[in-house]
């Protein structure tokens, strides 16, 4: 199967630690983002020093693997930072292109900027959802919609599962097939990406609890072999 690398800030795998350890055990990279997702640009070289330590250490005792990769947040940091984080044994990874997504531009103006970016050995950045933002001040954002538009772009037939309450406003008009069952989807699928919950549906009763929605749509060892 496809193996991806995931970029952590270690206060949050500090608060997840089972997740690093299963994101470790399915054969995926478990490398830095930070301590936290403030922008480092401020901080002096024994502050940089610090947070590189801290936040890899962090990670390299939750994953069982050392850290050897470092993408900053906000894909910010000096000239002398990236220096410092080379002697420290991290190579620093930087998208090479973004689309523009936390603009609140329409998805099929995202696709198309993202579509546009492609070359071989892009980085493309994207976000699955606005972290921080409030729901009223994302415009347009909708990153079901853009992955559906850009997926199609590059020749994908799309299949979104999830429960009712959740399936986008106006789905029935994509040239989507839609379904609530994973399991029955799953077998079929060349490949699956998986979008985050955003923390107000999660208390919004948009279904049961966490805990059932983990269990019907949350991809767990048993479903990676189907």
């Amino acid at each position: 199967g496809a193996r991806a690398t995931f970029f952590l800030l270690s206060e949050s795998a500090e608060r997840h630690p089972r997740l690093v350890g299963d994101i470790a055990a399915a054969g995926h990279g478990v490398e830095l983002h930070g301590v936290d997702h403030r922008s480092i640009t401020g901080l002096d070289a024994r502050e940089t020093r610090e947070m590189l330590r801290r936040g890899s250490e962090t990670i390299a005792d939750l994953s069982g693997s050392p850290v050897r990769l470092y993408r900053p947040a906000y894909g910010a940091l000096t000239a002398d930072q990236a220096r410092l984080a080379h002697e420290m044994g991290l190579d620093t990874v930087i998208w090479s292109a973004w689309a523009r997504d936390w603009e609140g531009t329409a998805p099929a103006r995202v696709a198309e900027r993202a579509a546009g970016a492609f070359h071989p050995g892009a980085i493309l950045l994207l976000h699955d959802t606005l972290a921080g933002v409030a729901p009223r001040d994302r415009g347009a954002f909708d990153s079901a919609a853009t992955t559906d538009l850009l997926l199609r772009t590059l020749g994908a037939e799309v299949t979104l599962v999830a429960p009712p309450t959740l399936f986008p406003v106006g789905v029935e008009g994509w040239p989507v097939e839609t379904s609530y069952d994973l399991d029955a989807v799953l077998p079929k699928a060349d490949a699956v990406m998986m979008l985050r919950v955003q923390a107000e549906r999660m208390n919004a009763s948009y279904f049961p609890s966490v805990r059932e929605y983990s269990r019907r749509y949350g991809l767990d060892a048993r479903r990676v072999g189907l």
